[in-house]
């Protein structure tokens, strides 16, 4: 935010425009916010930290990226619901992004976001097990076949089929600012019509 003491933000561009700016600078406190789903099995949330990749104010989105085969993929196939927090200590402001998840691997859209994918981040998605499987000690979750120096650009290649874009289309956002004396909270909420946002203040 450019001076979040000021006031809580009077548009939507504001938190849009904050978040637009974390997604391209490294080190912004706002880059790695967590993402929260629902799992089925439990009915509990489940909270992780992730790399907001990419941030679409025209149509209201915010982009993740993730190994398809992560349980939070199947969180989302059997409900869509998720909430990203976004936190920024030094400031006192917190962001809860509230909406629907789609998830895209495989796809054309998934292809053009993994066109842009740096080499060294693409080793990540070539793991031979899911995340989350418990490895062996000393084991390693990449190929065995893998060069000690570095992978081919074929075998980096193949992390594609695990690579996978989670797409949110916010329809709320929850604006909190920690201050002394009298903490500061609004919402905007995304009108009937889709295009519009209300906002209106709520108690901290």
């Amino acid at each position: 935010m450019s001076d979040p003491s000021a006031a809580p933000p009077e548009s939507v561009d504001t938190i849009w425009s904050a978040l637009k700016s974390a997604a391209s600078g490294f080190g912004h406190p706002f880059r790695m916010p967590a993402l929260a789903t629902v799992d089925p099995a439990t009915a509990a949330p489940r909270l992780r930290t992730v790399i907001l990749r990419q941030v679409r104010p025209e149509s209201g989105s915010l982009v993740g990226f993730t190994d398809h085969r992560s349980p939070k993929t199947a969180h989302l196939a059997a409900n869509p619901t998720v909430e990203w927090l976004f936190h920024d200590p030094a400031e006192g402001v917190q962001i809860r992004a509230s909406g629907a998840a789609a998830v895209h691997t495989g796809d054309e859209t998934a292809a053009l976001a993994w066109a842009d994918v740096p080499s060294a981040n693409r080793a990540n998605y070539c793991s031979l097990n899911p995340p989350g499987t418990r490895l062996a000690d000393g084991a390693c979750a990449r190929p065995t076949d893998w060069p000690a120096d570095s992978p081919s650009r074929e075998q980096l290649e193949a992390g594609f089929q695990n690579f996978a874009m989670i797409i949110t289309r916010v329809d709320r956002f929850d604006w909190l600012f920690l201050t002394s004396p009298v903490n500061q909270r609004v919402c905007f909420e995304r009108a009937e019509n889709g295009n519009a946002w209300r906002r209106f203040g709520l108690v901290p």
